[in-house]
């Protein structure tokens, strides 16, 4: 928080200064994930493992998973899901169920962290 104000200055006299204006700065989008590891656990089952980002203000306070199968020629849509950090952890894994067997997937991962003043604001970071 930073208070500001203006007032002018000359070699005989100081002038009135402004009123005050108040100040906040937030955090900054953290950077990138890095995944881990990546494997198969079941025909349907797919364990993934990430280390938070190394640069990073104050804390990550989510992440977004993003899953979406691989076919040729074709755009699929992302799913998502949404994981809640607890007490600031660097190692996190988590499972993605209900997958199609026999296709490829691809994963990305984005850390998050909550404004500091706005109140349902969150800078996301850089995928992985």
């Amino acid at each position: 928080k930073y208070t500001l104000w203006v007032q002018a200055f000359t070699e005989k006299h100081e002038g009135t200064p402004s009123p005050d204006t108040v100040v906040w700065t937030d955090v900054q989008s953290p950077g990138k994930p890095e995944i881990m590891s990546l494997t198969c656990k079941s025909g349907n089952t797919l364990f993934l493992r990430w280390m938070r980002p190394e640069v990073f203000y104050r804390t990550v306070d989510v992440y977004a998973v993003h899953y979406r199968a691989r076919q040729a020629g074709a755009e699929m849509e992302w799913e998502q899901q949404m994981v809640e950090t607890v007490n600031n952890t660097i190692n996190h894994m988590m499972y993605i169920n209900n997958l199609t067997t026999n296709t490829a997937y691809e994963v990305r991962v984005r850390a998050a962290t909550q404004s500091l003043v706005g109140v349902k604001k969150v800078h996301e970071g850089e995928w992985s």
